[in-house]
């Protein structure tokens, strides 16, 4: 998943306010609505751009993607789905912890340079949680929120079934058994 705002995206405009909120000088807090709704800056809205995801189920395991490759094909279709070149751009890029090839260890750095980016932070979660992605994402939009940085990226990607049947080819058990669906 992409999230990004930044000049190649159009503006976003202030709307009026509704009538029936003109001249009210307290809407459910001190500060006046029209104060509330000037302190927007639109360069400053988080806004999705693009999403990828992908599912790789090949006959072979060998011909498997790993957690890795998972992502850097997610991420590129991501960047399509936005319109493209904005890997390259990324001031952050964030990671869930995967669980399926743990020799990989953190994946962010080699993930941020098979895309060619240099993001300014560059981080993976702490642990493999459902909730991770989400929480990521709410820290991208907080970071672009706060002028902080301009776009970022969230990734995951797990390969259980790709390493389970792996695992099965090296014990010579019968891999079509393993997560066959």
């Amino acid at each position: 998943m992409t999230i990004g705002v930044g000049p190649r995206l159009k503006p976003l405009r202030a709307q009026p306010l509704p009538t029936s909120l003109r001249g009210v000088s307290r809407v459910a807090s001190p500060l006046n609505a029209r104060k509330v709704q000037d302190m927007i800056d639109p360069e400053r809205i988080p806004v999705i751009v693009g999403v990828g995801q992908v599912n790789d189920r090949p006959a072979d395991p060998a011909e498997g993607l790993d957690p890795l490759g998972l992502m850097v094909a997610a991420l590129r279709l991501a960047d399509a789905d936005a319109g493209g070149n904005w890997l390259a751009d990324l001031d952050s890029l964030a990671i869930v912890d995967q669980i399926s090839f743990r020799d990989l260890g953190d994946l962010s750095g080699p993930l941020a340079g098979i895309l060619g980016a240099r993001p300014r932070i560059c981080e993976k979660t702490r642990i493999a949680s459902g909730d991770s992605p989400i929480l990521l994402l709410n820290e991208a939009a907080n970071r672009i929120g706060a002028g902080e940085i301009k776009v970022a990226a969230i990734a995951g990607g797990e390969a259980l079934r790709t390493a389970a049947q792996r695992a099965a080819a090296a014990r010579g058990t019968d891999v079509s058994a393993q997560n066959a669906s």
